[in-house]
């Protein structure tokens, strides 16, 4: 929650200032999901998707676009030392997300998507 406020706390000014500019958040799908032995990163993941939708009510009237990504489960480092995880093989890639963004940035100017849900094909895993 701490960066996603920090980080658009910086990139607003400027934004402001020529009344256009995206935002993109990066969450989780933990953020609408309550994953069992994972509270504290759920409830962060929630409360980070929450300051996104206030933000992009907020300055949307001023030009500036505000999305959610909620990405399932990805293979990466994330994972490392856990117990329990999905097959990797299963998952999602950093590349996937990539795309995803690609995709919104270059969606029209005159439209928001607010919030992407991305999963693999088997669903939340």
């Amino acid at each position: 929650l701490k960066s996603v406020y920090l980080c658009s706390k910086t990139v607003l000014p400027p934004m402001f200032e020529q009344r256009f500019g995206q935002i993109i958040n990066i969450l989780s799908i933990a953020s609408k999901v309550a994953f069992q032995f994972s509270s504290a990163y759920c409830a962060a993941k929630a409360a980070a998707l929450a300051f996104t939708k206030v933000l992009r009510n907020e300055i949307r009237e001023r030009g500036i676009r505000v999305t959610a990504v909620l990405p399932g489960s990805i293979n990466s480092p994330f994972w490392a030392g856990m117990e329990h995880h999905p097959d990797f093989d299963l998952m999602l890639t950093p590349e996937h997300i990539a795309q995803t963004i690609v995709d919104i940035v270059k969606s029209p100017d005159d439209m928001t998507i607010e919030e992407v849900t991305v999963t693999p094909p088997l669903g939340i895993l």
